[in-house]
Formats: C-alpha cells, sequence, structure tokens
C-alpha cells in the first residue's frame, strides 16, 4: 500500500461525520454499531482535517496529505494512517504520521502514534506503506548540508510498535537531490 502525496485526492475521499452519521442504520431503527462503525470496517472515514493535531501556529492549518491503511499493532483490524502538514510560513512544512486504531469507532477515532515529530531533518512525507506491521515512510528533507528552505535529501524511516510506543527501527539518508522537489498541491 504505497501512498502518494496528493492533498487534494486524500482530502476529498473523505467524508465529514454528520455527513456518514446522517445515512445510518439507527437513523432508520437498526444497531449502534452499524450506526457508528469500526474505521476497519467502512468506507465512510471522518473527516480528517477535525481529527488531526492542530498546527504549531495560528496563522497555519493542517492539510491532508495523504490516508493510507495497514495492520500495524497485530490485531487483524486495518489501522489508519494520516499524513499531515501545515500550511507553509515559509518555504515548506515538515510532514507528520498519525495513526488511528482500525477498532476504534468513525465517530471517535482513537490515536495510537504520531510519528516524524522530532526530526530535525524537517521531512516531508512523499510514500507510506505498512509491511508486516512495521510503517515505512519516505520522504525528503534537509541533510546537515543545507539550510531548511529546500529539501536536499531523501530519507527513509521504519517504525514499529511495541506494546504502547512506537519505536524507530531504523533511518537511512538516500540519495542527494540536484533540485528542489515539488512539495505541496
Amino acid at each position: 500500500m504505497t501512498a502518494s502525496a496528493s492533498p487534494s485526492a486524500s482530502a476529498s475521499s473523505s467524508q465529514s461525520p454528520s455527513a456518514s452519521a446522517s445515512n445510518t442504520a439507527a437513523g432508520r431503527g437498526g444497531s449502534a454499531t452499524k450506526a457508528d462503525p469500526r474505521l476497519a470496517d467502512t468506507d465512510h472515514m471522518p473527516y480528517w482535517l477535525d481529527v488531526v493535531r492542530d498546527c504549531k501556529y495560528d496563522e497555519q492549518k493542517p492539510e491532508i496529505q495523504n490516508v493510507v491503511s495497514g495492520d500495524v499493532n497485530g490485531d487483524g483490524a486495518q489501522d489508519i494512517l494520516v499524513v499531515r502538514t501545515c500550511t507553509a510560513i515559509t518555504s515548506y512544512w515538515p510532514s507528520t504520521v498519525e495513526i488511528y486504531d482500525g477498532t476504534s469507532r468513525v465517530s471517535k477515532p482513537k490515536r495510537i502514534g504520531t510519528l516524524l515529530t522530532d526530526h530535525t531533518e524537517g521531512p516531508y512525507v512523499h510514500s507510506v506503506k505498512v509491511n508486516r506491521g512495521v510503517v515505512e515512510i519516505t520522504a525528503y528533507g534537509v541533510d546537515a548540508h543545507t539550510d531548511n528552505s529546500c529539501p536536499n535529501a531523501v530519507f527513509h524511516y521504519r517504525f514499529r510498535l511495541a506494546g504502547n510506543t512506537w519505536g524507530l527501527l531504523g533511518q537511512t539518508t538516500g540519495k542527494r537531490l540536484a533540485e528542489c522537489p515539488r512539495i505541496g498541491s
């Protein structure tokens, strides 16, 4: 499940909670479980811009880069990985990957982790996939040879959930970029 970084494609494919709630089985006399399905059991996702963490500065707004799924905690349910950034104040703003438990309900997604929160290379996620429970991320970022205005290297990260803690299994720097990659929409 490789993801691209198309903000418009992922943001438009999610429905708002009010849109999905108005067309539920409970509203027609069905059970509450069908009215509020698990994230792993439905195509009707929350409106992720209302769910992800706020940006650091008031003038910034979250932007959804992509939404992918994969079982990261070994329970058999497809968990949801939301790649997000914030509107840029300068050249670009780094990404984070927020992970939600697939067994939680659409009306109240349970965040089980946020990745890339403290990486100094300013990673801007290019792709995410889940491979046997390991979250593999490829991102553009800056190395020690440049300023923060233009990502100049490709970074690869591998994370795994152990209990309630996310561990970094590995981080490598790939090729250096000759030009600034296209960032954002």
